[in-house]
């Protein structure tokens, strides 16, 4: 799916909707045959351009009556498709409403929508009956379900998930809908920290343990969930006001954290609003992060500076930010293999969030970067430093974040760059790669031929 361009995929959604719906699947196989839904990507902004298309009615209902069954492969498969179909805007308002009705068909112990492929709070955004309050019944989950504390389980052994931890991704996930009370926070709080206090000694490492499974490994990952909740939820509704006992509770997390190795740096620099004597350890940090060898340290440190430019009142001064932007950039700037496609992604999501940070000096070295990045990710001509898969990767998120600067220049009026030509050439070139061209959407590549370029 990925090989066609966002129109096409368009296109190709009245023929998803023929494919037929599994419905006697054994569970272990069940994940091998996929909703193609699940693959549609398309960029939303670019539809208003398009045509709308035309869906059958009668498929709509079929679809409406699928997902009633009792049965949860179908119910999951149908509600999945209505749902996608609805965020295209391709349902009459009248076909809305009974969707709103079939998702809370069928509910759980709190209330909430049942056999779907969502989390809980994806519900929050969908349509649903008037006599309904999704929010005080997704509250309600949250506050009722406990977080995985493995040494109150009476499991045997550790189960390897991943990390998988839903309750905090439900808990991140509900903040763009709505803000928890003070005293609501500190009891999440508390309860994070009760997690945390009995379950951090997992992370210690024992010289006996299998090469194949970690089990310190599995409990970083789920205490990054922790630091998740920590950065998007607990910290945004603190501040130096807020009661020294609780702060105190707050800076111990994040000491140990540290202490214990969790990348939390992000948790850190999150709280620098309520912690303003820890902002210049803070910044320097990011900054040793940034120029550090191992992977982990560098995305923990691009995740600080994304936290940084996304608050509303920056919690640092103009000249600080200054520095940070110019550490990323020379990041970008030196093509350093260690996280260069996340550093360049970070540079994208910041203009997105704020073109105004791509002043002269940034630009400068985005730009030189971006030019040599084109060269250096070259499959046939590029640096032999680089496997065919990093090239692959680093050429992608070079492709997108010089499509983004390509709107800005344009929206702006300005010339557009030499790199960023070089690119726009580059992403309409029939020998390159799908995934590299699709991150120049087809309309504008439309357009640059009409130039010339």
């Amino acid at each position: 799916m990925s090989s066609f361009s966002y129109y096409h995929r368009f296109e190709l959604i009245p023929r998803l909707l023929d494919f037929p719906i599994p419905s006697n699947l054994h569970p272990i196989v069940e994940n091998e045959f996929m909703n193609p839904f699940r693959f549609l990507k398309i960029d939303k902004k670019l539809m208003v351009n398009w045509d709308s298309l035309t869906i059958d009615d009668s498929k709509i209902i079929s679809l409406l009556n699928d997902a009633n069954s009792k049965n949860p492969i179908i119910r999951k498969w149908s509600t999945y498709t209505l749902v996608q179909l609805h965020e295209f805007n391709l349902l009459r308002k009248a076909m809305v409403t009974k969707l709103g009705k079939t998702l809370w068909s069928q509910l759980d112990e709190f209330g909430l929508p049942v056999h779907t492929d969502y989390y809980k709070f994806a519900f929050l955004g969908l349509p649903h009956p008037k006599n309904i309050d999704p929010i005080s019944l997704l509250k309600k989950f949250i506050k009722s379900s406990p977080f995985p504390i493995q040494k109150n389980s009476t499991e045997r052994g550790v189960a390897i998930t991943g990390g998988y931890v839903p309750l905090c991704d439900e808990i991140v996930g509900a903040s763009k809908y709505f803000q928890w009370l003070e005293d609501e926070i500190i009891i999440m709080l508390q309860r994070l920290v009760e997690w945390w206090d009995a379950d951090k000694t997992f992370l210690k490492r024992n010289t006996k343990e299998s090469r194949f499974t970690s089990i310190p490994d599995e409990f970083s990952l789920r205490f990054s969930k922790l630091v998740n909740v920590l950065v998007k939820v607990i910290a945004p509704a603190l501040n130096q006001e807020t009661e020294s006992k609780v702060k105190d509770v707050m800076r111990r997390l994040l000491s140990e954290l540290k202490d214990y190795g969790i990348p939390s740096l992000r948790a850190e620099t999150a709280c620098i609003h309520i912690y303003p004597d820890t902002k210049r350890e803070i910044i320097g940090r990011i900054e040793c992060n940034l120029a550090s060898s191992e992977l982990e340290d560098v995305i923990d440190g691009l995740d600080a500076i994304i936290v940084v430019f996304r608050k509303s009142k920056p919690p640092v001064n103009d000249i600080d930010m200054s520095k940070l932007l110019c550490v990323l950039g020379q990041l970008v700037r030196l093509r350093r293999k260690t996280g260069l496609p996340s550093a360049l992604n970070t540079v994208a999501v910041l203009i997105k969030k704020n073109p105004s940070i791509f002043d002269k000096d940034f630009e400068v070295l985005i730009l030189k970067g971006l030019k040599d990045i084109a060269e250096d990710t070259d499959l046939v001509h590029g640096s032999d430093d680089l496997d065919f898969a990093s090239k692959l990767e680093i050429r992608q998120e070079a492709a997108s974040l010089s499509y983004l600067l390509f709107k800005n220049y344009s929206k702006q009026n300005k010339r557009i760059p030499e790199s960023i030509i070089t690119w726009e050439v580059i992403c309409r070139s029939e020998s390159e790669f799908a995934e590299i061209r699709n991150q120049w959407p087809i309309e504008d590549r439309n357009c640059a031929e009409e130039r010339g370029t």
